[in-house]
């Protein structure tokens, strides 16, 4: 089992209350890619990829079909199933969701 990001979920406008989602890499199809070996993810339908550099998330994807996007250089893409999401908050589309993060 592999290093556990946590995700802090938070809405500008107050939508929602702060949420927290757990991703551990090696389980529930969790995947880190680095650029050491890739420049680039594949991500099938239905994955979400968070483009992350330090403790930051610079971009959210989620794939409707077979998308491919750039691994940071910096950084890395972690990759999950979009059904671990939280349901109620749709964090790869609404802008007004902040997303901290910190490694276990």
């Amino acid at each position: 089992v592999g290093v556990t990001c946590i995700f802090a979920l938070q809405s500008a406008s107050n939508t929602f209350a702060e949420q927290s989602m757990e991703l551990t890499i090696g389980q529930d199809n969790v995947r880190c890619i680095h650029r050491g070996s890739s420049d680039e993810v594949v991500l099938e339908e239905h994955d979400c990829g968070f483009s992350i550099v330090g403790s930051t998330v610079v971009s959210r994807n989620i794939a409707s079909s077979s998308t491919k996007i750039p691994v940071p250089l910096a950084g890395f893409v972690l990759v999950f199933p979009q059904n671990l999401l939280p349901d109620e908050i749709d964090i790869m589309c609404d802008d007004d969701v902040t997303i901290g993060l910190t490694y276990a």
